[in-house]
């Protein structure tokens, strides 16, 4: 059986925009969920292990971009220039080698409030990323 795993990332407010981050991101994992919970699990947490010495940390992009507030000491370790090379070097990797599918759906803010004004949608009513969209 395939699952979903889906997150997001960003703000979908459209009243206030950030411009150091100004975009809003639906993403999502379609796995199996035997290979899940086997497979890929277990080479996570050899992953997790191997840059942390724990396998007890959940990767947050804030987080990992802005170590100096994150909740965990751990994210302190994105500080150092090589290990943040080595991390994103294996995680790639990891991903390359892995049997999932990546799917994605990247909204600028500030494209679509130009496009659509007052009129824009919450990111999160658009029906397949504003590809069934009239306009």
């Amino acid at each position: 059986m395939k699952v979903l795993y889906i997150d997001e990332t960003g703000d979908h407010s459209l009243s206030k925009i950030d411009k150091s981050y100004p975009i809003f991101v639906l993403s999502g994992v379609i796995v199996d969920q035997e290979y899940h919970d086997g497979e890929l699990s277990a080479s996570l947490n050899t992953f997790k292990k191997r840059h942390f010495d724990t396998e007890d940390i959940v990767f947050h992009s804030q987080e990992m971009t802005h170590p100096q507030t994150a909740h965990n000491d751990l994210y302190m370790k994105f500080l150092d220039s090589d290990f943040r090379r080595a991390f994103y070097r294996g995680f790639e990797l990891f991903l390359e080698r892995s049997k999932i599918k990546i799917v994605a759906c990247v909204i600028m803010k500030s494209k679509h409030f130009a496009n659509y004004g007052l009129e824009a949608k919450d990111p999160y009513l658009l029906r397949a990323c504003g590809l069934n969209e009239s306009r």
